[in-house]
């Protein structure tokens, strides 16, 4: 398993719904990336009740998803942080650990996704907002959320799981 993408976004208001801040957009970045107990240096959530904090700190998404749903988009597009192949979603459990370099994510919950994910989404796939959010949901693809147990810097690309026992 390796990490394809890191990946940070800063908030920018949408034209849904008259005018919707998002930071759902995120960007590959290069180099080292701090991460705090609160995420990735760079990264915002205009949604703090719903996003981010410590139980939420790093969204992860498998590479493998953006095909499943014919998406033709630069990582970060669904508004992950990590973008990572070689994970088998299905076989993640809450508990389980990544380790990369010297930071240790802890996985939390799965992503429960939201009409702004449809909104987004279906701007850049042949997709309808609730063609997408309906098969995204029911997919069971939706990635999931870290806490960060160990700070640091990405250095690594490599990435080692360890299971809960």
């Amino acid at each position: 398993m390796k990490v394809v993408s890191v990946n940070v976004g800063k908030i920018q208001t949408q034209s849904w719904r008259d005018g919707t801040p998002s930071a759902m957009h995120k960007s590959a970045v290069e180099g080292q990336v701090a991460v705090s107990k609160l995420g990735l240096a760079g990264d915002e959530q205009a949604d703090s009740k719903n996003h981010g904090g410590e139980d939420k700190a790093v969204f992860v998404m498998p590479e493998n998803n953006y095909a499943l749903f014919n998406i033709d988009q630069p990582f970060g597009f669904l508004g992950e942080n990590l973008t990572l192949s070689g994970l088998d979603e299905t076989e993640v459990c809450l508990g389980d650990r990544l380790q990369i370099g010297t930071v240790l994510l802890e996985v939390t919950q799965p992503r429960s996704p939201c009409w702004k994910l449809g909104q987004h989404a279906s701007g850049g796939s042949d997709w309808s907002s609730a063609e997408f959010l309906k098969a995204y949901s029911e997919s069971g693809r939706v990635g999931f959320y870290c806490r960060v147990v160990a700070t640091g810097r990405f250095r690594e690309r490599a990435v080692s799981y360890l299971v809960n026992t």
